[in-house]
């Protein structure tokens, strides 16, 4: 007999519409996988499967906000608990989604991110910030938030960094 298994799919796609030629080869690829969880960045609501269920961050992450876009999107063959949108206060909105579920190996909390990238904010949406600023805004609030968890939680998503590293400050790291 064999230990259950926890299958989990992480995928930018993008922004990649849902009705689209490239939509549809992601998809393939990713149920090819036969996922429990799947955590989408930069995706549209209606990228996921109808069955399951999604939970997904606020719309509002400082840029114009579009129809069905999302910066995270968590899918589970389970329903979600405790569902949280915002994390901590301190972190920049709309690109953290929390939530609880069922899965083979028991149940786990699922943190699903999309750290800002380093010039969020800097040339483009609210132009007010300075280089990694938000980056490590994020990270500081994720951490605090983190730090008071006492249950097993997966954390996955774009961290928006390159290893190696190159221009990174080192407490992004």
């Amino acid at each position: 007999m064999t230990d259950p298994a926890l299958s989990i799919v992480v995928w930018n796609v993008e922004w990649q519409l849902p009705r689209s030629r490239s939509a549809d080869e992601l998809r393939r690829r990713i149920y090819a996988v036969n996922p429990d969880i799947i955590c989408l960045t930069e995706a549209y609501i209606g990228f996921l499967p109808d069955f399951g269920h999604v939970v997904a961050s606020s719309p509002d992450y400082g840029y114009p906000i579009k129809e069905g876009r999302r910066k995270v999107l968590l899918w589970s063959r389970e329903p979600w608990r405790d569902f949280d949108a915002t994390g901590d206060d301190g972190m920049p909105q709309g690109r953290f989604v929390s939530a609880r579920t069922g899965t083979p190996i028991g149940e786990i909390d699922f943190v699903g991110v999309c750290i800002p990238w380093a010039a969020a904010h800097v040339s483009t949406g609210r132009k007010d910030r300075q280089r990694w600023e938000d980056h490590l805004q994020y990270l500081t609030g994720l951490n605090r938030m983190l730090s008071d968890r006492d249950r097993r939680t997966i954390v996955a998503g774009d961290f928006n960094q390159r290893i190696p590293r190159r221009d990174a400050p080192h407490l992004v790291i």
